[in-house]
């Protein structure tokens, strides 16, 4: 009886082992493996390599990432500049450098070693149309020193219109340096004016005649009288101009015609500008005529004759009037 239920037992477990044995074989089968747990520290690890080398192929350069990213810089438009009223178009030929020139437009003019009258002798007396180079200017322009062209002589002369054209304006020269006033300074030229006669109407003016006193042109009579030296001028002026009373104001030209004793034209002089003077000059010395080293009549070559002479001054304006004045001298020479 007890080996009896001895083998009923083993038989039990045998069953047993067996059903045990085919459950683990289909739980095999039929069951997913349990996951493995993974490394979280090498995970993270992996994942930090793997966007660094991301970032450096993608990324650019960090002067390109500033740069790129900086916001664009303001550009300002460049506007042509626009011609002034005194800019040239560039298809303008640039104008042609012009040499500072001055020319004699009196019939002559002193060339003196200062600016001034006193300044005497000049240097040389200048014919019309010299030509002079310009050199510098007094402080009111009234007198320019100037070099010769023909000879280069330097000195000074007035620069009055009626005496000297420039093509520079003579306020643009430099100041010269003015030489010391002469030491024995002559007293101020004496100048004595007389009336003219016949025909002076609308026209205003006189004879004047510079370095002489009265009682050496009239003596003990009424009567200019020229002995050594013969010198006059005139000077006019038209009223109706509105120009003032300047000498020359409104006039053109005044033609001088001196007439010896027996009524022969002797000597005849036109002049253009104020300083209207019988032999030319006028800057403001009129040029003298020696009747002591002279014996003929400079232009006609007639002899000269002591006696009265008669004078016609015929002056034109700049309107085209024309009025002849009439006047006299007597020459006594010794």
């Amino acid at each position: 009886m007890f080996n009896k239920w001895k083998i009923t037992v083993f038989g039990l477990i045998v069953f047993a082992v067996l059903i045990t044995g085919c459950g683990q074989t289909q739980s095999v089968t039929t069951t997913t493996p349990p996951t493995e747990t993974p490394d979280l520290v090498a995970t993270e690890v992996a994942v930090k390599k793997a966007a660094a080398a991301t970032l450096t192929a993608e990324a650019p350069s960090a002067t390109a990432t500033s740069t790129a990213e900086a916001p664009p810089a303001a550009i300002e438009p460049t506007i042509a500049a626009q011609p002034t009223d005194t800019q040239r178009p560039e298809n303008t030929p640039s104008p042609t450098a012009t040499t500072p020139r001055c020319t004699i437009v009196a019939n002559s003019l002193n060339l003196r070693n200062g600016p001034a009258v006193i300044f005497d002798p000049p240097r040389q007396t200048l014919p019309q149309n010299s030509i002079l180079l310009p050199v510098a200017r007094t402080a009111d322009s009234s007198w320019i020193q100037v070099q010769t062209e023909s000879d280069g002589d330097t000195g000074w002369i007035s620069a009055e219109p009626q005496f000297v054209t420039c093509n520079i304006n003579i306020n643009d020269l430099p100041l010269g340096d003015v030489p010391p006033t002469p030491t024995n300074t002559p007293p101020p030229p004496k100048r004595v004016r007389v009336p003219v006669g016949g025909g002076q109407s609308n026209l205003q003016g006189q004879i004047a005649i510079p370095n002489f006193t009265e009682a050496e042109l009239f003596g003990d009579g009424d009567t200019v009288t020229f002995k050594d030296r013969l010198v006059f001028q005139v000077e006019v002026f038209d009223p109706t101009a509105n120009r003032g009373n300047d000498d020359g104001a409104g006039i053109k030209k005044v033609v001088i015609t001196i007439f010896n004793p027996n009524g022969d034209k002797v000597h005849e002089r036109t002049e253009q500008h104020a300083g209207y003077c019988v032999f030319g000059g006028g800057e403001p010395d009129c040029n003298v005529f020696d009747l002591q080293a002279n014996t003929h009549w400079p232009d006609t070559g007639l002899p000269i004759d002591d006696g009265f002479h008669s004078v016609q001054i015929i002056i034109t304006t700049d309107s085209g009037y024309t009025e002849q004045w009439n006047w006299g001298f007597a020459i006594e020479r010794r």
